[in-house]
């Protein structure tokens, strides 16, 4: 479809404005039905210009239509592709990296191709970094890995080192009488010893049959101490926990600040019913908190489901944050503009929101833990399979010489991990999977093994 040019105008250096309209005239209009409208720009028009501006304006009486798509074309034939180049580019204020490939052609160099379809990005060591979302590197693990960019069979590759950063449980919440100190406060059985970490109960907030109880009345809650997850690169959030039938905006945690007006600040939060009819994790760096809030909504409510796993991980050196429900991802992001010094941890509830008028929590707490760092998917989905009371601190592997044979060992709670063997730990060595079938006695998984006078390494995995 050609088009006639209906006016024009320079709007900045190096920037040209025009308009046009559909030769023939404007498509007939159907309701609800979507139609390509092409404008051919005259290249005497776009000839020297590094930036074009399209307006789409009505006619007069007539109003303009949703645009749901726009591209621009040129004429011009690239010729063939004779090579690529890749960089990783960081973001100064949040850590991000981004791996951007640039084509050169015979006709056109330097053609930006990091969004398309045909770009292929792959890490060689998933466990140092994964590559998601439009050439996101996403960290895993410390160490050195190679990206590979691969274009219509042309190659490019680039080292990417991911500094090696703490990964750890650092307090451990456990609600029974044994953790029960002074009548009202909770022991973190990490350094039990410690008065500092004491949690304290408020309100109507009890410990009956191993579980924190909370009947939702006001003023019922947990408070943890202030600055708990002050200093972090990261945080992972993990608790075992049943939801009673909620209000709207009820929240398992918070860690920030409250304004003078009640309102929540510059914090994270879960709640496992939002207005929008599902549970979300909510992250700002504002003041109220609403004014710039991150949102990840999971798949749904949580009430009345009996006892459920919850793991929120919170990266903001890396912008990303992601919330895993029974061992599942349900929802994650990775475009959070602002780092972990943003989060001012005044505050440290559970079971209460950070804005002062939001109902309390009415449910029942298994377990409650704070790591330092961000798990893992496969973590998140180990400590599913683990239950309440452990952790994977608590899983070990044993070995042991008897009758001339090797007994390999490891708790009943891990039954879900499959034990692997190696006869090299260096980088890229190859794990296999032991077949044999573990036995259960005194809860313990055992193995018993052939003892050949080869040197060999094991481990559980998932």
């Amino acid at each position: 479809m050609k088009a006639k040019l209906v006016d024009r105008k320079e709007v900045a250096e190096g920037t040209l404005a025009f308009v046009l309209e559909p030769a023939g005239g404007i498509p007939a209009f159907v309701p609800g039905q979507f139609f390509d409208v092409i404008y051919a720009v005259p290249q005497n028009l776009t000839a020297g210009k590094t930036n074009v501006t399209v307006r789409f304006q009505p006619h007069a009486g007539m109003i303009a239509g949703g645009v749901f798509g726009l591209r621009m074309l040129t004429s011009l034939d690239p010729g063939p592709l004779l090579s690529i180049t890749l960089s990783v580019i960081t973001n100064q204020l949040n850590g991000i990296r981004i791996a951007q490939v640039f084509a050169d052609f015979q006709n056109l160099t330097g053609h930006p191709v990091h969004s398309s379809p045909w770009l292929v990005l792959e890490s060689s060591d998933p466990q140092v970094f994964t590559v998601v979302n439009d050439g996101l590197i996403q960290p895993v693990n410390g160490g050195t890995a190679m990206l590979t960019a691969d274009y219509f069979g042309h190659v490019a590759t680039q080292h990417v080192t991911v500094p090696a950063r703490p990964k750890a449980l650092r307090h451990r919440y456990r609600f029974n009488a044994a953790s029960l100190v002074s009548g009202s406060n909770i022991v973190d059985s990490v350094s039990p010893l410690d008065p500092a970490r004491y949690a304290a109960l408020r309100g109507s907030a009890t410990i009956s049959n191993d579980r924190l109880v909370l009947d939702g009345s006001n003023g019922t809650f947990v408070e943890l101490p202030a600055g708990i997850i002050s200093n972090y690169d990261a945080v992972t959030i993990e608790a075992w926990v049943s939801f009673g039938a909620q209000p709207t905006w009820t929240y398992l945690f918070g860690f920030g600040d409250t304004m003078a007006d009640g309102s929540g600040a510059r914090g994270f939060s879960f709640t496992p019913r939002s207005v929008a009819g599902a549970c979300r994790l909510w992250v700002s760096d504002a003041a109220p908190g609403y004014n710039h809030e991150f949102q990840i909504d999971g798949p749904g409510l949580l009430d009345g489901l009996g006892l459920k796993h919850i793991v929120a991980v919170l990266d903001l050196n890396y912008g990303s944050a992601a919330v895993y429900v029974d061992g599942a991802l349900v929802g994650a992001r990775s475009d959070i503009p602002f780092g972990m010094s943003a989060i001012h941890n005044v505050h440290s509830y559970l079971g209460r929101s950070l804005y002062n008028w939001d109902p309390y929590l009415p449910g029942e707490v298994a377990e409650f833990r704070i790591y330092e760092g961000a798990l893992s998917a496969a973590e998140a989905g180990a400590l599913y399979e683990l239950g309440p009371t452990a952790t994977l601190a608590d899983v070990r592997l044993q070995a042991m010489l008897l009758d001339g044979q090797i007994e390999i060992q490891w708790p009943t709670q891990a039954g879900s991990f499959q034990l692997e063997s190696t006869t090299s730990v260096a980088k890229g060595a190859t794990w296999t999977a032991v077949t044999n079938v573990p036995v259960p006695a005194d809860s313990q998984l055992r193995v018993t093994l052939p003892r050949d006078g080869t040197a060999r390494f094991f481990r559980l995995a998932r």
